[in-house]
């Protein structure tokens, strides 16, 4: 995941060097996102209520938000109560506290949509937010289609302020808020972005996309439609001119979270997997929902890894599966342990599945 200001970062100079970088595993799915991007306006916020709009706030962050800080196990009122490393705050929260009784922190945090949350600790990684979970399934959803490599999922159909002359909410205008890339897909624009004419011409880097993807025969990107989430009132990067760009909570399209049940709408807007065209107008490919067990929208890596070995006859850590029970760790060196380390780390966030013969098929995909 990474965050940038897609008005200014150029994708050939950097992102595409990046991500086609040889240590990515061919399967590593970007997630890139502008950094006045966000999934929901602010608690409060009149967006909630405009247009009597179902207030789903308190919805949509009871599930998205990080678990609180442990209880302090006994009671702190007791004086007789033997001193224990259990009753001391964990680190990360003192640090919390500290910051949050700043009062400059406090103006940082009201003014600049800065926030301190109480991340979850180490352990518990894989108490992962909603919103990743459904921005995985979303990406999985869309290479079932054989339209995954580039998605976009927060963009406009209009500017703010435009919602009662903009006929149709579902056709893409411009926006890069949020967008999902693969590896695949970063490397099949390098091969493009010196010889198709969108691409090589300089401009606006939505709009060259926008047109690059128009292409008939470049049919491996898609949008979601409503848009995911949003943007807060900022100063334009791209043309100083501007000024002072509106936010577009306000607007008719605007759709908070990644979940139907997040939408403030009544009833809520289900959501769809569109491509662009030629003549612009909206290529409705399938409706999509990730509201539906993890088991079924999980992303999938082809199990190719090498048979496990003896240690001698293995050639170390990097072309073995990781399995504590046969390695001996007092044989192994430490740049092996850490190699180990690494491989362990890598392959625990994987779901990885046997090679079907029939590569499009819903069990076998994403395997990148």
């Amino acid at each position: 995941m990474s965050s940038t200001n897609g008005d200014v970062c150029s994708l050939q100079d950097v992102l595409i060097p990046l991500c086609t970088d040889l240590r990515f595993d061919e399967d590593t799915l970007f997630i890139i996102f502008e950094e006045d991007y966000r999934f929901a306006p602010d608690p409060g916020d009149a967006a909630w209520t405009h247009k009597k709009r179902l207030d789903t706030f308190y919805t949509l962050s009871s599930s998205s938000e990080p678990s609180p800080p442990p209880a302090v196990p006994g009671s702190s009122s007791s004086s007789s109560a033997a001193p224990s490393t259990q009753n001391k705050i964990p680190r990360g929260h003192k640090e919390t506290i500290a910051r949050q009784k700043s009062a400059s922190q406090r103006v940082m945090i009201e003014n600049e949509h800065y926030r301190v949350l109480n991340r979850p600790p180490a352990k518990d990684w894989r108490n992962t937010s909603i919103f990743l979970r459904d921005l995985v399934a979303y990406a999985t959803l869309a290479h079932r289609q054989k339209r995954g490599d580039f998605i976009f999922c927060g963009w406009q159909p209009h500017r703010a302020d435009e919602s009662e002359t903009c006929k149709n909410k579902d056709n893409f205008r411009s926006g890069t808020m949020l967008t999902m890339v693969s590896k695949n897909g970063f490397w099949k624009l390098q091969d493009k972005w010196e010889v198709h004419a969108k691409l090589k011409t300089p401009g606006h880097i939505d709009q060259c996309l926008k047109g690059f993807f128009s292409d008939q025969t470049i049919n491996w990107s898609s949008y979601i439609t409503p848009p995911l989430g949003g943007y807060f009132s900022h100063i334009s990067g791209c043309d100083p001119a501007l000024g002072l760009r509106p936010s577009i909570w306000m607007e008719d399209f605007a759709c908070p979270g990644t979940r139907q049940s997040h939408d403030w709408n009544d009833p809520p807007r289900k959501k769809h997997l569109c491509c662009f065209t030629t003549n612009g107008k909206v290529s409705w490919l399938k409706e999509i929902n990730v509201e539906v067990p993890d088991d079924q929208v999980k992303w999938l890596t082809s199990d190719e890894r090498t048979e496990l070995g003896p240690a001698k006859e293995s050639g170390g850590w990097g072309c073995v599966q990781w399995d504590p029970d046969i390695m001996n760790f007092s044989e192994r060196s430490e740049r092996q342990l850490r190699e180990g380390r690494r491989l362990r780390l890598r392959e625990k966030f994987r779901h990885y599945v046997d090679p079907d013969p029939t590569p499009h098929s819903p069990q076998a995909f994403p395997a990148l």
